[in-house]
């Protein structure tokens, strides 16, 4: 959630985002958001879980399986973001980022050098924004009319640490608050 609040008060990226401290909390913003909208919220085992409502029955579920999952707050609804999606391969050394690769995923098109080039800013000036500087990170960013909007971000080696059992992270990560994927 650190990093939305830093990308919407920097504008870059900017979602709309409410924080939420309970389950009916959450289902009360959801329900001022035009739907469809985006909650995401962490079990108690700090694994987050991003789930689409599309509809009230859709509310209903999510808050029946965020009880029953004993999720915990606090709890992230947004509106849902649409358009092509990228997936984006940055390798970052003192603070110095490069963009290894931009990937299409599920029925995107490849984008001219121009489009591609405001997805790397706008990668470039999350990592920036997070004071990241240092390490492997996976970001997922929509193309739309609106531009590029950031999805999720994750750091890589901070994942596959977690998998081993290892606590993961990095300095950066404990200085600036970058989550498991940091729009939450």
């Amino acid at each position: 959630m650190t990093i939305r609040r830093i990308l919407n008060q920097s504008r870059t990226s900017a979602v709309r985002a409410e924080e939420a401290q309970s389950v009916a909390e959450a289902r009360t913003l959801a329900e001022d958001f035009p739907l469809p909208v985006v909650i995401k919220s962490a079990d108690k085992s700090g694994c987050w879980w991003t789930v689409p409502v599309h509809d009230r029955p859709g509310l209903d579920r999510w808050a029946e399986q965020a009880v029953t999952a004993r999720h915990s707050a606090p709890y992230l609804v947004e509106e849902l973001l649409t358009g092509a999606k990228f997936r984006v391969e940055t390798l970052t050394v003192d603070g110095m980022h490069l963009v290894a690769d931009i990937t299409p995923e599920g029925n995107a098109a490849p984008l001219p050098d121009a489009e591609q080039a405001g997805i790397r800013a706008t990668v470039r000036a999350l990592l920036d924004l997070a004071g990241y500087e240092s390490g492997a990170t996976r970001t997922d960013v929509l193309v739309s009319a609106r531009g590029s909007r950031i999805a999720a971000a994750r750091e890589e080696d901070r994942e596959r640490e977690r998998e081993r059992g290892g606590n993961g992270g990095s300095r950066a990560t404990a200085a600036s608050g970058i989550e498991r994927g940091t729009d939450r």
